[in-house]
């Protein structure tokens, strides 16, 4: 985790009234979709993925959330009910924080403010770069940026051979964040295996060197 998550970890640690840090099962919902955000939740360790229900049931997963993001930070401060549901990817060590006292906290404490307006300011960044990918980049280049961010953002192995990453999503949930079919996506991970990017294993990938993998940068967080 880069040094400046590290130092709001241990502002947070030091704030009256914030809740130990707790673990969650892989699967466990946090909040709802269109329900009002009661309590906010600081990721510590683990993969948090944002889902989107239709009208009629079906899951698309939408966004991913790494350590360091305070997630339902955005709907407490606009006190508006959740667009998404969140749901672990992992298993997470995350840090409870109720709305009141984050309200409370972006009045009272100039830390924490400056970091939720620069998380909430990459978020932003993010989403339009990420529609700036869907319009002017390939396939398979949304893809390699998606390994990046898992490496550079998660917790992963380093080998004599490579980064071995541990892959917690469906086919399905990596193609909708990358808007592929399943199928189209399979043969994508086929070619980055000839092209010797990457090797799959029993749910692991190993990225042999992932500076080949093509990537953007968002500096930062």
């Amino acid at each position: 985790m880069p040094a400046k998550k590290l130092e709001f970890l241990r502002i947070w640690r030091a704030v009256e009234g914030v809740k130990p840090a707790q673990r969650y099962r892989a699967g466990t919902e946090l909040f709802g979709q269109a329900s009002a955000v009661n309590e906010t939740y600081l990721i510590e360790q683990g993969l948090i993925r944002l889902v989107r229900f239709g009208d009629r049931g079906q899951e698309v997963t939408v966004a991913l959330r790494f350590p360091g993001w305070v997630l339902g930070a955005a709907s407490v401060i606009l006190r508006l009910p959740s667009p998404v549901t969140a749901i672990t990817a992992t298993e997470c060590r995350l840090r409870p924080i109720p709305a009141r006292l984050l309200l409370r906290l972006i009045e009272t404490n100039v830390a924490i403010s400056r970091y939720l307006l620069e998380m909430l300011s990459r978020e932003v960044y993010e989403q339009i770069d990420r529609t700036i990918q869907l319009s002017q980049c390939t396939a398979q280049q949304r893809l390699e940026q998606l390994l990046w961010d898992l490496i550079s953002q998660t917790e992963s192995i380093e080998t004599s051979r490579g980064i071995r990453l541990q892959f917690p999503l469906k086919q399905e949930e990596i193609a909708q964040l990358i808007a592929v079919t399943p199928s189209y996506l399979s043969r994508m991970l086929k070619r980055l295996e000839q092209q010797g990017l990457i090797q799959r294993r029993m749910g692991w990938i190993v990225v042999f060197d992932p500076q080949r993998l093509w990537h953007q940068e968002v500096p930062g967080l």
